[in-house]
């Protein structure tokens, strides 16, 4: 019938997610992103407020990710990705021609989530990360201490030369 044929593809897309976050961590960092994650969307809980977690991405390299903000929304897009085709695709899963450029730069870096996968991606490639709010910026110094590639730099890129100050969540002029 329809709605068990419905159920069949929410446990498929189910198991194809947990499939990729396995393919991609340890069992415990696993473990620690599924709860926080499940918390976080279907409960709307922040536990553990302004505290950080690591997990292990393809057994060599350690992220830090904080519970009480977008963090696990934002590891989600880039990492896990949307279901598409049968697949889960993450929003930065493209492929680059490399020979067209020489740097990449990553304007509101916020913690680095694009930076590291890029960063292991094309290590070749040099990334320059703008990020002008002081706890993301910390925590993108965090994120890309182990990459000699990346370089951060706390600051912003405007539309016009102009000195702004920036509060988490909004930019005030």
């Amino acid at each position: 019938s329809y709605k068990e044929g419905m159920k069949m593809k929410r446990i498929k897309r189910k198991l194809m997610r947990i499939k990729k976050i396995n393919s991609m961590m340890d069992w415990w960092s696993a473990f620690k992103y599924s709860i926080a994650f499940f918390l976080n969307v279907h409960f709307c809980i922040k536990i553990l407020y302004k505290k950080e977690f690591t997990i292990k991405l393809w057994n060599c390299y350690i992220l830090h990710l904080r519970m009480y903000s977008r963090d696990l929304d934002f590891f989600e897009s880039i990492y896990i990705g949307k279901f598409i085709d049968g697949n889960y695709i993450g929003e930065y899963d493209i492929e680059l021609d490399t020979d067209q450029f020489s740097e990449i730069v990553d304007l509101g870096a916020n913690i680095g989530l694009f930076t590291v996968l890029y960063a292991i991606r094309y290590p070749q490639k040099r990334i320059i990360s703008f990020e002008p709010e002081l706890n993301n910026f910390c925590l993108l110094k965090k994120n890309t201490a182990q990459l000699k590639n990346v370089k951060c730099v706390q600051a912003g890129v405007w539309y016009r030369d102009h000195t702004v100050k920036v509060f988490p969540s909004r930019v005030i002029v």
